[in-house]
């Protein structure tokens, strides 16, 4: 049985991070019919315990097709049971989805960052730019080289580790490599990230640990804000630095030494395309709602002078947690950055949802402060 309150925290693959109409959406799959209806009648009770003993609403009706479906309704928390699937519809502020989805990109909030430029936002469209360019690339490689090649779709390394890169490559069949046509499984001959706020630290660090363990020969790093390719290869059991190479300049991949590589063509993004640029390096105030009172300067919050990790540490941002999760010890939103589009929220977006109980209660049980985070958030600024 799949407790809600873990799978909340944790996340369900699959599922976008996306706001319809006031709610955020999950989707929760299962095989069997009796399976589903088991942990839809305990998800009821763990909702109805949230709601202080408060019954639902509950009705049966049918889909377009036909399809029976059961209905439950607190206060603009729903839940619904199809003939498999349990779907779940949680209300969330506008503002706190939109402080939660741009912290990924805003540089002081993460460790990681390069000293002389750790304030300010990162462009999301830049970042998404250069994956496209990946895919266009590694089409390329499959086209003088047979293989599969993919990116953003979940790769089973192990019995321990299953990852999402941005974009990877392997050297065999669809039947040696893939599950069912559909994820992939195995170890790539070569993965490539792209470096973004949220997960600069992270790519250097514990998933490049990964990858090491699981014997990924190639690895690229791409620095959309510095259009730096760093490959590395893997001798051993240890990762060195090949090369590193910036704008203006070519290199031959050592995977595929008669394909050319123009630096400059996988960092083509639409901002120089259309002849623009966005630069936003000023230091931002920290979102209020990620503070407890006692932390509060000013009606903006303290500022970051730089991302280090005592700056970090001084606003409750502790290490780096198993499997990506970090947590802001005095706040109570929960951060997970690995796979990055996977964040989900932490006990305190369920405000109105959640006990006093679970409101008041952090990681180990640790009170946690009673600021509301539904307060604004500083909206990102082009300059």
């Amino acid at each position: 049985m799949w407790d809600l309150e873990y799978l909340l925290l944790f996340g369900v693959p699959g599922n976008k991070w996306e706001i319809l109409d006031g709610r955020v959406r999950w989707a929760f799959p299962f095989l069997a019919r009796d399976v589903a209806q088991a942990h839809f009648a305990a998800w009821t009770d763990t909702l109805r315990r949230w709601r202080n003993g408060v019954e639902p609403t509950a009705h049966e009706t049918t889909t377009a097709d036909g399809s029976p479906r059961s209905i439950v309704r607190f206060d603009g928390v729903e839940m619904s049971l199809y003939p498999r699937p349990i779907e779940l519809l949680m209300p969330m502020d506008m503002d706190v989805f939109d402080g939660l989805y741009h912290s990924f990109w805003r540089r002081d909030l993460w460790p990681g960052q390069v000293p002389e430029d750790a304030t300010g936002w990162e462009s999301a469209q830049r970042h998404y730019d250069v994956q496209l360019n990946l895919w266009k690339l590694f089409g390329e490689f499959r086209r003088v080289s047979a293989g599969e090649y993919c990116g953003r779709v979940a790769i089973v390394l192990d019995d321990r580790n299953a990852v999402e890169p941005d974009q990877y490559y392997f050297q065999s069949r669809p039947d040696e490599c893939m599950i069912e046509g559909d994820y992939f499984q195995g170890v790539p001959r070569l993965i490539a990230e792209v470096l973004s706020p949220s997960t600069r630290a992270l790519d250097r660090g514990q998933r490049m640990e990964v990858y090491r363990q699981a014997g990924v020969p190639h690895l690229w790093l791409l620095d959309p804000e510095t259009e730096t390719v760093e490959e590395y290869t893997l001798a051993g059991r240890t990762y060195s630095r090949t090369g590193r190479h910036g704008p203006g300049e070519s290199f031959r991949p050592a995977l595929f030494p008669g394909v050319s590589v123009a630096v400059d063509s996988l960092f083509d993004t639409q901002e120089k395309r259309h002849g623009r640029r966005w630069i936003s390096t000023e230091p931002e105030p920290v979102p209020m709602w990620l503070l407890s009172p006692d932390q509060r300067r000013g009606a903006g919050g303290p500022v970051l002078p730089r991302a280090s990790r005592t700056a970090l540490r001084d606003l409750g941002q502790s290490r780096a947690m198993p499997f990506g999760v970090r947590f802001a010890r005095r706040s109570r939103v929960a951060f997970r950055a690995f796979p990055r589009r996977h964040l989900q929220m932490g006990t305190g977006i369920f405000a109105q949802a959640l006990p006093d109980r679970a409101r008041g209660r952090g990681r180990g049980g640790r009170p946690l402060s009673a600021d509301s985070p539904r307060e604004a958030c500083p909206s990102r600024r082009r300059r």
